[in-house]
């Protein structure tokens, strides 16, 4: 997953059925060998259940199939071997999270035709999401940290930042800043000593929204409103429209 000018940059030990993987947030604990974790009826209690969002205050999932294999289990959404997104989690605590469409569209505007555009505010929502949804494993489980954390998007060369929170000049404005990303992938890495609480966990999802938005040569905060009901807060009714 380190190597970001490898072809097969963030699909390690990734379900072959998610085609298009486009952003991976990955979580290991301080010892990722350890098993600690049944897949007993306890787990599957936890497992696959409605989450609450910690920006909608809403019940949310990652999908509405659970499955298991040797080493992971699975919660996704899709049908049959055609994955659209997923969570998975290891024995030993390892979680993750990939997205497919969710993260990222093809631009249809006459200016910028079949670009790729990854989705901002939906990737910083489903890590927050993401990171909640750890943090109940986490405590469920008595995982131990350092914990370290990794959010990897997929095929960036060339592409553009968008799905901004209202007021931002979006793709679709003929206005719109055109910052096509540089890289050919992008990998943000932290090291987490202490696991975030609920207002935590936010903030660390905006913190990497922030590196999102300097990957694109920007240094706004394009996942705030600043105009509408959520002026000065994440906005909840872009993330909403794109569930």
């Amino acid at each position: 997953m380190v190597d970001i000018a490898c072809d097969q940059f963030a699909t390690g030990r990734l379900r072959p059925s998610l085609e298009g993987v486009r952003a991976r947030l990955l979580v290991l604990p301080g010892d990722p060998e350890l098993h600690c974790i049944e897949f007993d009826q306890p787990f599957w209690d936890l497992w696959g259940v409605d989450l609450i969002d910690p920006h909608t205050k809403r019940s949310s999932t990652f999908g509405n199939q659970t499955a298991v294999s040797a080493g992971a289990a699975y919660w996704y959404k899709g049908y049959g071997e055609e994955w659209e997104r997923y969570s998975a989690i290891t024995h030993a605590g390892a979680f993750e999270v990939c997205l497919g469409w969710d993260a990222f569209f093809e631009s249809n505007d006459p200016q910028h035709h079949g670009a790729d555009v990854f989705c901002l505010v939906t990737i910083v929502g489903r890590t927050a999401l993401g990171l909640a949804h750890y943090g109940k494993i986490r405590e469920r489980f008595d995982l131990k940290g350092p914990w370290e954390l990794s959010l990897a998007l997929r095929g960036t060369y060339g592409s553009l930042l968008g799905d901004f929170g209202q007021g931002w000049t979006d793709v679709s404005n003929p206005r719109y800043p055109v910052r096509k990303n540089v890289d050919a992938n992008v990998l943000l890495r932290r090291e987490i000593q202490h696991w975030p609480d609920g207002d935590g966990i936010r903030q660390l999802a905006y913190e990497l929204g922030d590196q999102i938005e300097n990957a694109w040569g920007s240094v706004d905060h394009r996942y705030v409103a600043i105009d509408g009901d959520h002026t000065g807060r994440f906005d909840v009714a872009k993330y909403l429209s794109r569930e």
